[in-house]
């Protein structure tokens, strides 16, 4: 096995092969023994809670990568909808922006379902995106009232 060092730290496998298992757990949404069985067919072989590990100290590095390079490619026309979610044993809002042609645009976990929590969410979509949609859709609920000034 190869020991790889430097700014993600000491692993037992190739850093490549780590970011590629978190990338699957994100993107796919494969469960920990899934990615653990993918890898062993290429030759690693992963417990299922290493992949856990990885999942909880890299996601934020991939997270932030995928989200750059999504920077300029939203569609002008966007959906935006929330749903209630339970995450680790709390409920929360799931706040979503889809563009027309289906691509995930971005999302966000909120305890609340409001008007601060919907512009929180608009501003981080503006800049995620680069720009501002020509057409926004929304379910109507009161938070997204006047949110023609969103700038």
């Amino acid at each position: 096995m190869v020991r790889v060092t430097g700014q993600v730290g000491d692993l037992q496998f190739p850093t490549d092969i780590v970011l590629l298992a978190v990338l699957w757990r994100l993107r796919y949404k494969l469960g920990f023994r899934d990615v653990a069985e993918l890898l062993l067919q290429r030759g690693f072989e992963v417990s299922y809670e290493t992949i856990r590990v990885w999942e909880f100290r890299f996601a934020p590095l991939v997270n932030e990568n995928l989200r750059a390079k999504r920077r300029g490619i939203a569609g002008q026309s966007w959906y935006l909808d929330e749903t209630y979610v339970k995450v680790s044993g709390r409920w929360r809002y799931l706040y979503r922006a889809i563009d027309r042609e289906g691509n995930l645009l971005d999302s966000m976990l909120s305890e609340h379902r409001d008007k601060h929590a919907a512009r929180r969410f608009l501003r981080r979509l503006i800049d995620s995106s680069g720009q501002k949609p020509l057409r926004m859709t929304t379910d109507k609920h009161p938070a997204y009232t006047k949110l023609d000034r969103w700038s």
